[in-house]
C-alpha cells in the first residue's frame, strides 16, 4: 500500500479540505477531518483507476510517504 502527504485546511464555512499534491487534481472536502481525508482517499482511488485505464502518468515518481494532517 502506498501512503501519501495531505494537507488539511479548514476552509470558510467550517468544512475541511484536503489535497494530495502527488496525485494532480486529487482535492475533497468534508465537515471534519476524517470526512475529508476518507472523501480523498476515494478520489485518489478513483484516480489510480482513471490513470491506468487511460494510461495517465502521475506528476513524478511515487514512493512511500506518511500521511500527515
Amino acid at each position: 500500500m502506498t501512503t501519501y502527504n495531505v494537507t488539511l485546511r479548514r476552509e470558510q464555512g467550517q468544512r475541511f479540505l484536503a489535497e494530495c499534491s502527488e496525485v494532480p487534481g486529487c482535492v475533497s472536502t468534508g465537515e471534519n477531518e476524517a470526512e475529508a481525508i476518507a472523501n480523498l482517499k476515494e478520489a485518489i482511488i478513483a484516480w489510480m483507476w482513471d490513470a491506468k485505464r487511460y494510461a495517465t502518468p502521475l506528476a513524478g515518481e511515487l514512493s512511500e510517504r506518511r500521511l500527515s494532517a
